[in-house]
């Protein structure tokens, strides 16, 4: 079925006529060809379409040179979509661009029940509409191609109104294909289509809702990336190497002498030692460069508590990006229990392996007491990432954010929507950044001193925001606000919300899948800089950018815990990386950059105590 459209620019993929982009998904581009007789054309194209769906699961159909109204009808009807007149008539595709569309039955599209095509269009222009595509010489039309759009604008000029049944301002501004551009507004409205517009198309994308902007460059990365099934890849994946990770070791073992080094009788030699001083053990063996990455497997991700086994996935890759970014050996430690005196004790029996602690997808408010407690009885470091990594990639990007604007953070009002972990520690991290007008709202509204609904870490953070103590729900907290975060849910800010902030406002709108509020929606309603946690958007709050080096710092200073001034350096760190080439889409540096991690890590160590 037709599931999505693409508006591109012509010189994107051009030169490509049939290209597979990957074993799962095929780019068919049909050059400038003559499209005399129009019926032969049109069974032509729809047969190779056909022949390429079956060996295919998704096809990018490039639509940009099909200008004739009746060719891309034609394919369409041949994948199962049906055009009536006014008076109930099928209509067929003949060769003429004189169609009087009145209704149109699209319930059989999906011919191909287990295969997606995927339409490419020419980008709107200024001047939309198909007196655009008249000039022959500029487009390369044949005569016969001109003198069907001529008519075809014409005829749907004069009529288009009140006889076509489709929205005559919403079709020409839909494209410049012809009447193709009408059937493709109407899937729109039926919802069978979602669609993707390429930058700059803000004016012209304003008459069609929903709209979602790529830059044109990530285009065919796009394509290459959805046209993946990942969640069927990443079952085989688990499935085929069960699991992610392993353990190797770091000398041969090819003879007896290596087996007498490695283990009996060598082995007894470190073991002496660290009998002797239990720091030597930082010496002798790879305790100090071991993370246990914790869960119980209350709060996966975003499928909520779904226990510690199932967690095991999440965090075998959270290990992988360890290893990875900072060259840390992590382990995943599923513990199975949610109570938090079992969760704390087991922690500390099994401490003596680790060099640190990073606790991971622990619900709320569990997850304070938890860090807490550990961070009191263990002597290596403990650091809550779904709180404080959140908490310093945010405050990088507002570091840099404030550079950009030329604001002061003594002087601009924060709102955090989401009271729970990251949200509380974000707030800690403005706070010592040096904002002082903060509020923080809950679902049931701002946080304020004195509240019945309070728990004991809700009064504690009542008295470091909200110096008004105000009342009110997040539209009033947001008016004259300079900065939002948030973690909450998705839809939560408005652009009437962004309007009444204060001039060149900033916003992380961190709720994934689906932000607070678009950028697109958030930048026309006044927003300079706009950050969210997906990494099709620009400035993506990821994670990644922090625990690596900031765990890697950690332990080679020997930390006994992670401070706030290791977080904060740690923060300035990511926020320099960016340097001269700050602009409003790039505050936060890319993830895969794989300085970020060195950076971090000598800026943490440098602090550590």
């Amino acid at each position: 079925m037709i599931d999505r459209l693409y508006f591109v620019e012509d010189e994107i993929l051009t030169d490509l006529d049939v290209f597979p982009l990957n074993d799962r998904a095929v780019l068919y581009t049909p050059q400038e060809k003559p499209s005399s007789p129009l019926s032969a054309t049109t069974k032509a194209l729809s047969e190779e379409m056909e022949y390429l769906l079956s060996r295919f699961d998704i096809m990018y159909l490039d639509i940009r040179y099909l200008t004739v109204t009746d060719m891309g009808m034609g394919i369409l009807s041949r994948f199962g979509a049906t055009f009536y007149d006014s008076s109930g008539e099928e209509l067929e595709p003949s060769g003429r661009n004189l169609y009087r569309v009145d209704t149109m039955d699209i319930s059989n599209l999906a011919h191909h029940t287990d295969k997606k095509i995927r339409l490419i269009m020419r980008r709107p222009g200024i001047r939309c509409g198909y007196q655009t595509f008249i000039n022959e010489e500029q487009y390369g039309l044949n005569p016969m191609e001109a003198e069907l759009m001529d008519r075809g604008y014409h005829n749907f000029t004069r009529k288009g109104e009140s006889h076509l049944g489709l929205d005559f301002t919403s079709d020409l501004a839909a494209g410049e294909g012809g009447g193709l551009s009408s059937v493709l507004v109407a899937f729109l409205r039926k919802g069978v289509l979602r669609y993707i517009f390429v930058e700059e198309l803000r004016k012209e994308a304003e008459l069609i809702p929903n709209k979602y902007f790529i830059q044109k460059k990530e285009i065919l990365d796009h394509m290459v990336k959805e046209s993946r099934d990942y969640k069927t890849e990443a079952l085989e994946l688990h499935e085929t190497h069960q699991g992610k990770i392993k353990v190797e070791s770091k000398a041969p073992l090819t003879c007896k002498d290596d087996l007498a080094l490695l283990y009996t009788p060598g082995v007894a030699e470190p073991c002496k030692k660290i009998a002797e001083n239990e720091e030597e053990v930082y010496r002798y063996t790879a305790k100090g460069n071991l993370v246990a990455v914790v869960t119980d497997g209350s709060a996966v991700l975003g499928l909520g508590n779904i226990g510690a086994k199932a967690g095991m996935p999440v965090m075998e890759g959270k290990a992988i990006l360890f290893k990875h970014f900072g060259n840390v050996d992590a382990f995943p430690i599923l513990i199975d229990s949610q109570d938090t005196d079992v969760i704390v004790e087991t922690v500390k029996q099994i401490a003596p392996t680790f060099g640190g602690i990073n606790l991971e997808d622990i619900s709320a408010p569990r997850c304070f007491e938890v860090e807490r407690r550990l961070k009191e009885e263990l002597d290596i470091p403990v650091f809550h990432d779904d709180q404080h990594g959140t908490a310093v990639v945010v405050t990088a990007g507002i570091i840099n954010a404030l550079k950009l604007t030329k604001k002061k953070a003594e002087d601009v009002k924060v709102v955090i929507n989401g009271c729970g972990a990251a949200g509380i520690a974000i707030l800690k991290m403005m706070h010592n950044l040096g904002a002082r007008n903060i509020l923080i709202l809950d679902s049931k509204g701002i946080i304020c001193r004195g509240e019945e609904r309070n728990t004991a870490i809700k009064e504690e953070i009542a008295q470091i925001s909200n110096p008004e103590n105000l009342q009110g729900d997040l539209a009033k907290a947001m008016e004259g606000a300079d900065i939002f975060i948030g973690v909450s849910v998705a839809g939560a800010v408005t652009e009437e919300m962004v309007r009444s902030m204060n001039k060149d406002a900033i916003l992380f709108a961190m709720a994934n899948p689906i932000p607070e509020i678009y950028p697109d929606e958030a930048k026309r309603a006044g927003a300079r800089v706009v950050g969210t946690g997906r990494s099709d958007f620009p400035n993506q709050i990821n994670n990644v950018l922090c625990f690596p080096g900031l765990f890697r710092g950690a332990l080679d200073a020997r930390a006994t815990e992670i401070t706030e001034e290791m977080k904060m350096a740690a923060a300035e760190a990511i926020a320099a990386i960016v340097g001269e080439d700050l602009t409003e889409d790039y505050v936060i540096p890319d993830a895969m950059n794989m300085e970020i991690p060195k950076a971090v890590a000598e800026a943490v160590k440098a602090v550590a105590k």
